[in-house]
């Protein structure tokens, strides 16, 4: 983050000082974010965050979940149930992350980046 620590942004009520996020307390929200949205462990998540007068760019580097080929050939309908392919998730994930950590934060988020790293494939048979 360009800045050591990120101002909130004003409230347009009367408010009386100020909150002060701290770049690793945002880079944690963003990590959880993500994580959930990629369903991966957010320690398996970096992220880095520049701050442009308020408004964020985050850069995402994370791995995401999938449901091995296996489970694919004998359930059709697998793919569809996580989310589709792995495009198709990565660019909700970059959507679902950029408005969860807004709302979280109230940060204007500009961009996302999203970078997957790795896939990891889920072989868990399924629920009868």
């Amino acid at each position: 983050m360009s800045a050591a620590v990120a101002a909130a942004p004003a409230l347009k009520s009367e408010s009386r000082g100020r909150t002060r996020i701290t770049s690793r307390a945002l880079q944690r929200v963003v990590a959880a974010v993500a994580g959930e949205a990629l369903g991966v462990d957010a320690k398996h998540v970096d992220a880095d965050l520049t701050d442009h007068e308020g408004v964020m760019d985050l850069q995402v580097q994370a791995p995401i979940t999938v449901p091995s080929i296996a489970r694919i050939r004998e359930d059709a309908r697998a793919l569809e149930r996580v989310g589709g392919s792995v495009l198709d998730r990565a660019a909700a994930a970059e959507s679902t992350i950029r408005d969860r950590v807004r709302d979280l934060t109230g940060y204007d988020i500009r961009r996302v980046t999203l970078r997957i790293t790795d896939i990891d494939i889920n072989t868990g048979s399924r629920v009868r």
